[in-house]
This record gives structure tokens, sequence and C-alpha cells, in this order.
């Protein structure tokens, strides 16, 4: 016995032809008169490529990216070293990285209104300039005064430049490769990391400490050359610099969804502080190569699971 099947009917009143899967390819077009007219082909619209991820603006904030991180990281656990061979004791060294890790802070909370009011550029171009210029101070004091003020100042720098480039990423990326473009990003800013916290210890104790203060300063003022080229943003008018002061960094973390994160994100940095700054005051002669090599580990795990 055999099944009849209805033709699918078009808007046109037309049978519509069928492909071999049973899915309508064309159908017949009336012409002016009311005669059928010619049969049009109906095709899937083709599918909407993507962005392109990788742009000028992107590789030039990685240059930006890689420059603040390897001056920063270079110091990282230099400084509380310095700070004990220079007869301030362990004491002085916990609290130039705590002075380090709370002007971070600071920057952080500030740096949106910073935005808001001279833009991407000029922001970021400030935070560099506090991250290198003060190394250089080192170089030719090793007071415990100086130390401290250095590890501030270079805090806000550090702070700013992580809040401000965070923003200007994530506005180059397009939305919709966000998470992969952030992610890519974090591979680009760790493989300083685990380059520069080994080096910098290494160039210390074989070659001494104004080198590695040099050396930071000077990756700090070459991101600098990378930021003409990054978008700007157009300061905001009065109503959203109200609105910024109403809200911001403070105001968010308030918030559930970021307040869970970003207590996660305080307890895992305050372990890592903790780390890097006193397991190179423990390293004797004999373990010296041991502790670069822990500290290499840790950045290059952290690079992975990025």
């Amino acid at each position: 016995m055999s099944t009849l099947t209805a033709p699918q009917s078009t808007r046109a009143g037309a049978p519509a032809a069928l492909l071999p899967d049973g899915s309508p390819g064309a159908h017949r077009t009336a012409g002016p008169d009311g005669s059928p007219g010619a049969y049009r082909t109906e095709r899937p619209a083709p599918a909407a490529r993507r962005p392109r991820l990788v742009t000028r603006a992107l590789l030039l904030r990685f240059a930006s990216a890689i420059g603040s991180a390897t001056s920063f990281y270079l110091l990282l656990s230099v400084v509380p070293l310095f700070a004990k061979a220079a007869g301030a004791g362990e004491g002085a060294a916990g609290l130039a990285t705590s002075a380090l890790t709370f002007a971070a802070v600071s920057g952080e909370v500030v740096t949106p209104r910073l935005v808001t009011r001279y833009g991407h550029r000029r922001t970021l171009a400030a935070g560099l300039a506090l991250l290198g210029a003060p190394a250089l101070l080192l170089a030719v004091s090793s007071s415990t005064a100086v130390i401290v003020t250095v590890c501030v100042i270079r805090g806000v720098g550090f702070g700013i430049t992580c809040v401000s480039g965070g923003a200007l990423t994530a506005s180059i990326i397009p939305a919709e490769r966000r998470g992969e473009g952030l992610a890519l990003l974090g591979v680009v800013v760790g493989v300083p990391s685990m380059v520069a916290l080994p080096a910098g210890l290494w160039v210390a104790a074989h070659v001494g400490y104004a080198p590695v203060f040099v050396a930071g300063a000077v990756a700090a003022f070459a991101a600098l050359a990378a930021v003409p080229g990054l978008p700007s943003g157009v300061p905001a008018g009065p109503r959203s610099r109200k609105r910024t002061a109403t809200g911001g960094v403070l105001a968010g973390m308030r918030t559930p969804e970021l307040a869970r994160p970003c207590a996660v994100f305080s307890a895992t940095t305050m372990a890592a502080g903790i780390v890097v700054t006193f397991l190179p005051l423990a390293a004797t002669r004999a373990t010296a190569g041991l502790v670069a090599l822990a500290l290499l580990i840790q950045p290059a795990v952290s690079t992975v699971t990025r």
C-alpha cells in the first residue's frame, strides 16, 4: 500500500521542491500575470564568522603586560632578601612585602576613578612609571625607610596597571571571545612570572642587587613604548563620574557574586606572598638552587592551569 504525502506549500501557493533529505529546497514564484514562474532555490544563510581575537591592539597590550609583570616579579623576592642583607632583619623583609601588597590594593581601589577621568592610556602609563622609576632608588640606598617607600609606590603602580590594563584588555577583546582572550592574557603574563621570579634571585646572588633593580626599571619603561598604540577610551562625563564615585571596586566587593571570589583570591595571594617572601630568606648556600627551582615551579603550574 502506498502512502500519499501532501506537497508542502510555499507562501506563493506553489508546491515546494524537496531535497533528497526531504527538506524544501526551492519553490516556484508566481509571474506578474499569476502564472507559475521560475524555481528559486532557498539555501541556509552562511554561519557568521567569529571575530578576530589577536589584533594589533591586543598584541600591544600583551607587550605592556609583559613589561609590567617582568618589572614586578624581578623584584618581588629580591627586595625582602635585599632588606635582610642590609641588616634590617626578617621583620623589615616582611614589612616590605606587606607594604607592597596593601599599596597594590589601594591602587586598585582608586584606579576606576582615574580611568574615568583620564582614560586608559594615561592611567596605564602612570602606573608603569610608578612601577619602574622607584626601583632605581634601591640601587643607591639600602635604608629601611627607602625600601618601604619604594615598595609602597611600586605597589600603587602595580595595582593601577592591573586594573587599568585588565579593563583595557576586556574592551579590546570581542565580547563573544572574551573568555579566550583573558585566558590568553593570563598565559602571556604567566611567562614573565615563571622566568623573572627565579632569575631575579639568581642575578642578585651571582651578580648583585643593583642590576636587578635597574632591570626592573627598564622593563617597566620599555612597556611604556606600547602604550601610545593602545585605545585610550573617552573620559566620561559628570554623570558617569558620579556613578563611579558612588560605586566602583568597593561597591562591587559588597555583592555576594564578587565577594566570594575576592575572598578566595585574597587567601591565595596571601599564601603566595608568604612563599615568595620567606622561602628565599630561609635558603642557605646549599639549598639556593632548590629555592630557585621551587620559585620556578610555582608560577609554571599557575601558567599551565590558566
